[in-house]
């Protein structure tokens, strides 16, 4: 059965595919030897593959035998193999087969009484949905997923988890949004940790198939693995940072043209503040600072829905109704009114009257509640939330808790302080935000951030996945899950709701362990692509030059992608790198060999990025200590760079003279046989990669290059004579240039030739006497 694939396809192509290999397969499928059956099933699929068995034989000889081995009253094993070959063969035997033969008895076995077969059937259910029609998925797949997601088996809701990206992508938004995303938050907190684990890792992907490239504004092209700008997103943008503009102006005007009831009412509150101690005053001015920008980061994203198809603004949405839309003056406080002193003292007794009997219900259920240290908060965050609801509930006015909370009386801020002493929030667990420490201000407002891409619970799964607890107690590599996905989230959530992911992108980039930050190092670029120039020059540039400084093994993801980073950067930012490129030549390990060859390629596409005076100064020093590299990978790259950076000089006739002493300084008058060794082969590749085929080129390589060439046949050493013959036989006297009068050094050419034909090393004359163009540069390379 192993070699069944392999003789069908000699046969086919010699004179046909037999009729009788077929029949031999789909016998084997029942067999009673397991192992039989499983090479079966290989050969079966490689068939297949191979092309070997039309859809027609697939529907009439292959399919009734699955179905036979599906049929509840086999043995386990059959049904077994019967789920699996479903999942397996689906794709080839396309929609309407799939519907039509499969999707029948795949229905039945998701509820198989045997947990094996359902665990198969929960293993290929993304197949099976990625193959036939989202209907038919919605209609007869989605009941048997959600019943296969709360199995009594662990094994059978972890295979549910790691299929669910696939299922998600076969569903509606409607459905994917109100079913399958409380359905993963089920598989998070589930009490197995496999599910738990397997849960994390899968809902990056999952949170993916949520984008809509007409809200992130980017297109991503699966062919090439880029991102892309579409231009009606691009004149969205525009408009809208017009729009927010002409609002700010609008937001100054109307402080200036204030009714004369608001004045008056802004004079009693001038009052009422200047009656307050400094400390309270300012906690109620950051509040304020936090409440415009969170309006402002929503009111950026309300404002395309005002945009039309066109990216212009609709006829129905005037600048004026645009900005009581989404303008940060909405979501200023009401002014305040003069309330009564009794009024506040009766409100507060109110205020303590709820807070005991909160106390006493709280205690009574202590008893019968028990709360998961991993994933429920803490019960005394719990309990003061529970203070807020109901003071916030009993409040008559918004107003009169915020003069509540202001107020400078010290007897009264102790009347309504907890049981712990602390004072009662009303805006949060920490009003006073600059006492609050740093890493849990950035997780409060990251928390708070509204956006609607995704729902808050799935985006609240997945901040937290940089918790150290979950490292302990689900998975120690969930931060590296974390980091792998989190581009694809920055892509769905969009460049608006950046702020929800910062937080989580910085505490990952310090990550402890280098494998996180490696992950991230080699996605950075893809990570600026999304978030645009902007954001990319204040908050990735950071971390990006903390890369720089990590270890080889995080240095080699930002060495991979430094040119598709620095693209992205403005100009003057960009130069700011070119004196680093040195720090690349010294690695951890010197026989990390790959880590200059990267840096050799990566100088090749810098060149278009800066200018020649710029090109001179830093890498052609980069490039000349790279030419005498010990590998000889690392000088045939080296090589490419040396014409990249001849091209690049073309034009200033001072920097090219300049870098063509260099070469013949450094390499064809070097006391090192290496560099006088490599000068031959730039030669060569200088003639035949770079294609030096006009008159003024050929010139400029006669008079720059040629002479110190043919001085290297003298050389002591064979290697460099090697070099010489191999240049002179395929890249030299193939020029008819070289050869003739016009050639001042055509002479000399003949002369060197003759004398390499006559060498005494049997390996020069050998290359000498060959034919020209007999030796490809291909084995010049190898030769190197």
């Amino acid at each position: 059965m192993d070699a069944l694939p392999h003789v069908a396809r000699f046969c086919d192509e010699t004179w046909g595919m037999p009729r009788c290999i077929l029949p031999i397969v789909v016998q084997y499928l029942h067999d009673a030897n397991s192992q039989v059956r499983k090479t079966c099933h290989q050969s079966l699929l490689l068939l297949l593959e191979y092309e070997l068995i039309s859809k027609s034989e697939l529907e009439n000889e292959v399919c009734p035998v699955i179905v036979q081995l599906a049929n509840p009253e086999n043995v386990d094993e059959f049904r077994t193999e019967a789920a699996t070959l479903i999942g397996r063969l689906a794709s080839f035997a396309g929609r309407e087969l799939t519907e039509n033969v499969f999707l029948p008895e795949f229905t039945r076995m998701c509820t198989d009484a045997l947990f094996h077969v359902r665990k198969v059937c929960a293993t290929n259910f993304g197949e099976i949905t990625s193959v036939i029609s989202r209907e038919s998925t919605e209609e007869y797949l989605l009941q048997k997923f959600y019943y296969l997601c709360e199995d009594g088996v662990w094994g059978v809701r972890k295979a549910c988890a790691e299929c669910f990206m696939q299922v998600s992508c076969a569903v509606s938004p409607a459905i994917r949004r109100r079913d399958l995303a409380p359905l993963f938050i089920s598989l998070i907190c589930d009490q197995s940790r496999w599910v738990r684990m397997a849960a994390f890792q899968a809902l990056g992907p999952f949170i993916s198939t949520f984008a809509d490239c007409n809200t992130t504004g980017l297109l991503y092209n699966e062919k090439t693995g880029e991102f892309s700008i579409s231009s009606q997103a691009h004149s969205k943008l525009q408009t809208l940072q017009t729009l927010n503009s002409t609002c700010s102006d609008s937001a100054s005007v109307s402080n200036a043209t204030t009714p004369p009831g608001e004045s008056k009412r802004s004079e009693n509150i001038q009052e009422a503040d200047d009656s307050t101690n400094e400390e309270v005053k300012n906690s109620i001015s950051s509040q304020v600072d936090l409440r415009d920008n969170s309006a402002i980061s929503s009111g950026a994203e309300t404002a395309l829905n005002f945009l039309d198809s066109s990216g212009e603004l609709s006829e129905n949405s005037s600048s004026s109704k645009a900005y009581e839309q989404f303008n940060a003056f909405n979501y200023w406080r009401t002014p305040l009114t003069e309330v009564e002193l009794d009024s506040v003292v009766e409100t507060t007794s109110v205020l303590n009257s709820h807070k005991e009997k909160a106390k006493s219900e709280e205690e009574e259920e202590e008893d019968h509640i028990t709360i998961d240290p991993i994933f429920d908060e803490d019960p005394s965050h719990g309990r003061k939330r529970y203070l807020q609801y109901l003071y916030l509930e009993n409040s008559g006015e918004d107003s009169l808790g915020t003069l509540i909370f202001n107020h400078s009386n010290d007897t009264k801020r102790d009347n309504m302080a907890g049981d712990d002493g602390a004072p009662l929030r009303y805006i949060d667990d920490y009003s006073d935000w600059s006492s609050m420490p740093d890493s849990q201000r950035d997780v409060k407002e990251e928390s708070t951030i509204h956006q609607e891409q995704i729902p808050q619970s799935l985006l609240e799964k997945f901040t937290s996945m940089t918790q150290v607890q979950l490292a302990q107690t689900v998975d120690t590599e969930i931060a590296k899950h974390c980091a792998y996905s989190l581009p694809a989230v920055a892509y769905t959530l969009g460049r608006g709701n950046w702020r929800c992911l910062k937080y989580t992108y910085e505490t990952l980039a310090s990550d402890m362990q280098w494998k996180v930050r490696r992950t991230l190092a080699f996605s950075i670029h893809d990570l600026a692509v999304i978030l645009g120039d902007e954001i990319t020059s204040v908050d990735l540039v950071p971390i990006f030059n903390g890369f720089l400084k990590d270890l080889d093994e995080v240095r080699v993801g930002v060495l991979k992608h430094l040119y598709d980073f620095l693209k992205l950067l403005p100009v003057p930012q960009r130069r700011e790198y070119l004196p680093r490129l040195k720090e690349f030549l010294s690695t951890d390990n010197i026989r990390n060999w790959r880590f200059r060859w990267e840096l050799a390629e990566q100088c090749i596409l810098l060149c278009e990025l800066f200018t020649a005076s710029e090109v001179s100064e830093h890498i052609v020093p980069v490039a000349m200590m790279l030419a005498v590299d010990k590998v000889a990978d690392v000088r045939c790259m080296t090589y490419k760079l040396l014409g990249v950076i001849l091209r690049s000089l073309r034009d200033e006739e001072r920097l090219l003279q300049g870098f063509v002493n260099d070469l013949i300084e450094g390499l064809a008058l070097s006391y090192r046989w290496t560099g006088r060794h490599a000068f031959a082969v730039l030669c060569q590749h200088l003639l035949q990669e770079d294609g030096l085929q006009d008159a003024a080129s050929l010139e400029r390589f006669a008079k720059d290059f040629l002479p110190s060439l043919l001085a290297l046949g003298s050389d002591s050493v064979p290697n460099i004579r090697l070099a010489l013959a191999r240049t002179l036989t395929q890249s030299v006297l193939p020029i008819d240039y070289m050869t003739s009068t016009q050639n001042p050094h055509c002479d000399d050419v003949l002369r060197i030739f003759q004398a390499l034909q006559a060498d005494k090393d049997s390996d020069v004359k050998y290359f000498a006497n060959l034919p020209s163009g007999a030796v490809p540069l291909c084995v010049s390379r190898e030769l190197v």
